[in-house]
């Protein structure tokens, strides 16, 4: 790269034919390709996806030389220049006898690289082979949740106990679905699935209500994540708390959220619904007196839905939501002063002041508190006392 940016002049040419150039080493990625070069080099090639570069016209040469002709690095803008930035400095400083021990595991470093010899007429073949080098799934932070012990143990409980496939590696459904069609006698078959990462978002937004941080980014959930850190460590979480979670799911596909919603008010309000319906069980719980701490939220809600009653919970929640999003009803959401400040529903719903801060949606509060109490006296709060007792039918 040296050489080629001194007989060039401008080492950005060899990426004129890539979807983008060098993005900077502040980038996630690219500081975790330099981390590898400078701490494990030896390890490079295990880590890194490597690199495709088109030319012209391939050489060898007999000193052992591979001589491109007007090449170009369509693939790995990135880790090439990143390779280049740790290098340069580590190199081209002076010192060299500081790095002896570095150098030498340098020396067990490989690149992995594809190159395609294009032709000089080949620049068809160029634009498809850069379009597709640069169209493969991309591994989002997410994904790395196959890779957690806890979860691959409470996947295979989940699958025993309850029937229904626990995805924790992406595809895994679709690549379950397809092994059953071709082995229909074999058991288990599975009828359903639930992805282990949005059930980890159902139980932040209910259990922990915090829907605005499930309705925003995805990465405090993923492992690392703040969220991720804070609800994997902690004892209430298990194969029970995932169970209840899909059984929520399960209870909001009926109301049709998100794309499918029929209903301006069931757009966004996913997360929402948790919260409320979360809300509205530990309240009656509440005042009870029965116990209503994270983990009996999880048992009452597998409890309730054996009981057929847990749509009663959610009737309730979906009414609240749909009232709320009723303009010019009382205590509607667009009367919210935290509304108010944007216009915006999105970012109204995704503040961590919503709920918690009566400076920001008295309003929800309000209908959160009526709705509490028109639940307590509906004809079927006996029933799920009954069911939820201590004492009894448990």
């Amino acid at each position: 790269m040296q050489a080629y940016k001194k007989s060039s002049g401008d080492l950005d040419m060899l990426y004129d034919k890539n979807v983008r150039k060098f993005l900077g080493h502040r980038r996630k990625v690219n500081k975790g390709i330099e981390h590898t070069i400078e701490h494990y080099p030896e390890r490079f090639g295990l880590y890194n996806n490597g690199i495709t570069i088109v030319a012209e016209a391939v050489e060898s040469r007999a000193d052992g030389l591979t001589v491109l002709s007007n090449p170009y690095v369509v693939n790995g803008c990135q880790t090439t220049r990143s390779i280049f930035l740790v290098l340069q400095q580590k190199l081209n400083s002076g010192g060299k006898g500081n790095h002896l021990q570095w150098l030498k595991r340098l020396d067990e470093a490989v690149v992995v690289t594809k190159i395609v010899v294009v032709g000089d007429e080949g620049e068809g073949l160029l634009t498809e082979t850069t379009r597709y080098t640069n169209s493969q799934n991309a591994v989002s932070d997410k994904d790395f949740i196959s890779l957690e012990a806890d979860f691959r143990h409470w996947a295979s409980l989940f699958n025993d106990r309850y029937g229904v496939f626990l995805e924790i590696q992406r595809g895994a459904w679709d690549a379950r679905k397809a092994w059953q069609k071709q082995n229909p006698l074999a058991q288990p078959l599975y009828e359903e699935s639930a992805y282990a990462f949005d059930l980890l978002k159902v139980y932040v937004a209910g259990w922990l209500a915090e829907p605005g941080a499930a309705l925003g980014s995805n990465s405090p959930f993923a492992p690392g994540g703040t969220w991720f850190k804070k609800v994997n460590g902690s004892p209430d979480f298990g194969v029970e708390a995932l169970y209840a979670a899909y059984l929520l799911q399960q209870l909001a596909e009926g109301y049709k959220f998100g794309r499918k919603s029929e209903k301006p008010s069931r757009s966004l309000t996913r997360f929402l619904f948790y919260t409320v319906t979360v809300d509205l069980l530990r309240n009656f719980l509440l005042m009870q007196d029965f116990a209503h701490d994270n983990e009996d939220i999880s048992r009452s809600i597998a409890k309730l839905n054996d009981a057929g009653l847990l749509q009663e919970i959610g009737l309730c929640a979906i009414n609240l939501i749909d009232d709320y999003f009723r303009q010019g009803s009382e205590d509607s959401l667009f009367d919210e002063p935290g509304f108010r400040k944007t216009h915006e529903v999105r970012a109204f719903l995704m503040s961590e002041k919503l709920i918690k801060d009566e400076q920001y949606s008295p309003g929800l509060k309000a209908q959160l508190n009526y709705a509490r109490r028109d639940f307590r006296r509906s004809p079927v709060a006996e029933q799920i006392k009954g069911r939820l007792s201590p004492i009894g039918t448990l």
